[in-house]
Order: structure tokens, then sequence, then C-alpha cells
């Protein structure tokens, strides 16, 4: 069962634009992963506005990529942005 995240049409585009500029960043200047480039689980819950285990519900259901760095979970935040585009283009084909 996908899940029931709802996005305005002003939130994909933003999300659209972060994701196309982390890409052309990363590709121009062919950077390892910085800090900067990763969101928490706390700062994920934040933006999808969900509970944690609600994220981990999502995590467990392969819906949004992670890493585990040192026993902390990570999303890499290009990655997140395209997962959510992803999830939002699944959802209007219903």
């Amino acid at each position: 069962m996908k899940p029931k995240l709802s996005f305005s049409e002003g939130q994909y585009m933003s999300w659209n634009q972060i994701a196309e500029d982390m890409v052309t960043n990363s590709l121009k200047n062919n950077d390892c992963i910085q800090k900067d480039m990763l969101l928490s689980e706390i700062e994920v819950c934040h933006i999808l506005q969900i509970s944690p285990r609600t994220l981990r519900k999502y995590r467990r259901e392969h819906f949004f990529r992670y890493i585990k760095l040192h026993g902390r979970i990570y999303f890499l935040k290009v990655m997140f942005y395209l997962d959510l585009l992803k999830l939002n283009d699944e959802s209007l084909d219903y």
C-alpha cells in the first residue's frame, strides 16, 4: 500500500527544483557526500509532517532510500526529493 501523502503543486515544483539543483551541482563539482547533503530522520519527519514511527514504516516498505552511518539513519537529499517526486507521480496515476 502506497503512503497517502498529498503534496501541493507548489511543493512538487519546489522539490523538483531542489532535486535538479543538487544533481547539477553534484555532477559539476564531482563531490563526495558531505554533511549538508544528508537529512536526518527528524528533518525528514518535519518535511513530510509525519511521526518517526510512520517514517520507519515508509522506510521498511522501501518508499525512501536511506543510508546507515555509525548506527544512524540518513537520507541523501537528492535521492529523498527524487523519491518524493516519484511517489507523487505514482499517486497521480491512480
